[in-house]
């Protein structure tokens, strides 16, 4: 499962966004070098700044390469899938934004662990529709 590997991750301590990223590069033979994974470093804590959890706009972009025909908005269906993933997860957690998970769920001892692996599961439902 999905968030086998990002659990992997996760207890590497790498952040929530390296963490989804790393975890679907693997699980999904991506292919993405060390650069390319890099580049999920900045995303983590909402961009370090509270905005949206860093888990889902990573694992947004790593969609991307797995369903996007050419552009995103000429793609049948991606915008709804991306739409879907992001209401499931903020119906389940009530919020998006790093800042306020942190604040009113955030497990002290795990972290955003949680978070992760829900956001791993909403992925893989997603890629069934």
């Amino acid at each position: 499962m999905l968030k086998d590997e990002v659990e992997k991750y996760t207890k590497q301590k790498y952040n929530c966004s390296e963490a989804m990223l790393r975890g679907m590069n693997d699980y999904y033979q991506l292919q993405l070098d060390e650069s390319a994974l890099k580049l999920a470093g900045g995303l983590g804590g909402g961009l370090y700044s509270g905005d949206v959890c860093g888990c889902l706009t990573r694992a947004v972009m790593a969609l991307g390469p797995m369903k996007i025909d050419d552009q995103a908005k000429a793609t049948e269906g991606f915008t709804e899938r991306i739409q879907q993933f992001y209401e499931a997860f903020k119906q389940e957690y009530g919020s998006v934004d790093c800042h306020t998970l942190r604040q009113t769920q955030r497990d002290p001892v795990l972290g955003c662990a949680e978070f992760i692996a829900r956001a791993a599961d909403f992925v893989e439902a997603s890629l069934k529709k």
